[in-house]
């Protein structure tokens, strides 16, 4: 069905509608979000303060090395449960942006071990400070950044899925920065092509991840649905999942 009325904002330029997904103006319906930008510029990995803050001893864990010929594994000095999720998962996600490997490799055995052992209230009460941390380490638009992060979303909602119904609130801020990889483009000879053709190694766990949370939406199936295709709008929804 047409719209009764134009959108607003549609004569303002790119930059000024790529910033509205962001704001109140997404939800409101009546603003022109403009159109996913192709140029995608990548920003390199670096030192990040987790690894800072790992070697100056910040975090109650350390890696785990009484068992040489195990695997990778960290010694916790602290309760799990105790810890201020909010704060430490923020961190952690951030160590994944580290251009080190076994520094984002202690920070995915941080965060696994922060699901498996923390209760499940607590990751719901982390959801707003964690999502904008994805949100921070997605902008890097680092396709190896974007791997890990997608892991970590996806140990979370395997062992937690009781998350769900919280989690649907925030869908859309956790997949607008992965949008791209669902967007149509044109070759030379006019036909469609789909931007998982061009990156299949991360449009399948991007897929995998958005079928993972409508699985665990539970009663807020429908939220969870209509963020994931404000967020990416030519994500197509299958109800037999």
């Amino acid at each position: 069905m047409p719209r009764r009325y134009p959108l607003l904002g549609r004569e303002d330029p790119q930059s000024i509608k790529a910033t509205r997904p962001f704001t109140a103006k997404s939800e409101q319906e009546i603003w022109d979000l403009g159109d996913p930008t192709n140029k995608r510029e990548s920003k390199p990995m670096k030192i990040s303060q987790f690894q800072r803050d790992m070697n100056s001893s910040k975090f109650p864990f350390l890696p785990d090395h009484s068992a040489p010929n195990m695997a990778p594994r960290l010694a916790w000095m602290t309760e799990i449960q105790n810890l201020d999720f909010a704060l430490l998962l923020p961190d952690l996600i951030e160590g994944l942006t580290d251009k080190e490997k076994s520094y984002a490799t202690t920070a995915m055995l941080a965060i696994t071990d922060v699901f498996k052992h923390g209760p499940v209230e607590k990751v719901i009460d982390a959801l707003p400070t964690l999502t904008i941390a994805v949100g921070k380490a997605l902008a890097m638009n680092n396709i190896e950044v974007n791997r890990r992060v997608i892991e970590a979303l996806r140990r979370m909602c395997v062992i937690h899925p009781g998350v769900g119904p919280d989690l649907a609130f925030y869908m859309r801020e956790l997949l607008v920065p992965l949008r791209y990889y669902f967007e149509k483009s044109k070759n030379q000879k006019d036909q469609i092509v789909y931007n998982e053709k061009l990156h299949p190694d991360i449009y399948d766990p991007i897929d995998e991840l958005v079928k993972l949370f409508l699985q665990i939406a539970g009663p807020e199936l429908d939220t969870a649905e209509r963020n994931i295709k404000k967020a990416i709008p030519t994500y197509e929804l299958s109800h037999d999942l």
